[in-house]
């Protein structure tokens, strides 16, 4: 109950500091109110009793870190490689995804859920403070970054935690480079959109799946899960996958040449990877073995 408590206090905390984010005009605040909403996630990490302290210190020292160069950033103009860094790590763009791993790996789905959404807000103050500035370096690294996930859905997806925070962190990039070259009118729809789509995606496998071997986790769901994982991850006709994936698309097609193929690696690999499970889930292994044969 104590656990619970304090974890809806803390999403509420997450939520408010967001809305306030966003109206925010001054960059002390925007810093204030960035460091708070990021505090206000840490009692997440005890609800129902589980108390993660390795992904929690992790959390807290990838927190500090960013923090301090997106302030250093913020006080003085011409340490601005700073303030691009601080965000870098904040987002867990690679090579600093490491601790995303770490935290959504070992905790819970709310702490999974808020690290998906709300606290991806401030992305939208990367338009204003480093638009342009750092687009190169910025594709560079978020191009990296779409092939390395896009490789580790097959290197290294135990569970629906790690399978998920590939998505996320591929999300992230893709946030942080349309922040770089895209201006504030099509960033918002377009977060609004990632907004529901991660909010269904994190809920559906929160309700279905506590943390396990990924191995035959569609066994014995039934015809309501698969629907769900049909509208929501894979890109079939008529789903909210499909419209999601074809508007980062349009997107990501402002943002260069190189980020466009590489997402669109990391897209292929990605639904190769989700089609392949489900398939594998779903058909018996003896049918398999004979579709190999064949």
């Amino acid at each position: 109950m104590r656990g619970l408590l304090s974890s809806t206090v803390g999403v509420s905390g997450v939520i408010v500091c967001s809305i306030v984010l966003l109206c925010s005009g001054d960059l002390v605040f925007l810093w204030l109110f960035l460091e708070l909403g990021g505090l206000c996630l840490i009692p997440c990490f005890f609800l129902s009793g589980f108390s993660h302290f390795n992904s929690l210190f992790s959390y807290i020292v990838a927190s500090s870190i960013s923090s301090s160069f997106i302030l250093f950033g913020v006080l003085y103009s011409d340490l601005s490689l700073f303030l691009f860094l601080g965000f870098l790590v904040k987002f867990g763009i690679f090579p600093f995804s490491g601790w995303v791993y770490d935290v959504v790996c070992n905790s819970n789905w709310l702490v999974v859920l808020c690290l998906s959404t709300f606290l991806k807000v401030p992305f939208v103050y990367i338009c204003f403070f480093m638009g342009g500035s750092f687009y190169y370096v910025g594709s560079l690294f978020c191009s990296v970054a779409f092939v390395v996930f896009g490789l580790m859905f097959w290197l290294n997806t135990p569970n629906w935690y790690y399978c998920w925070c590939h998505v996320m962190l591929s999300s992230s990039a893709g946030l942080v480079l349309m922040g770089l070259c895209i201006s504030l009118d099509i960033l918002i729809p377009f977060f609004l959109v990632y907004l529901v789509w991660s909010v269904g995606c994190v809920c559906t496998l929160w309700s279905y799946f506590s943390k396990g071997e990924f191995d035959g986790l569609l066994s014995g769901v039934g015809f309501k899960f698969v629907f769900y994982f049909c509208v929501l991850f894979l890109t079939t006709p008529v789903s909210l996958a499909l419209f999601y994936k074809l508007l980062s698309c349009y997107v990501m097609f402002s943002c260069g040449l190189l980020p466009l193929i590489c997402w669109s690696l990391y897209s292929v690999s990605e639904q190769w990877f989700l089609i392949k499970f489900i398939v594998s889930s779903m058909v018996p292994k003896n049918s398999l073995n004979v579709l190999s044969v064949v």
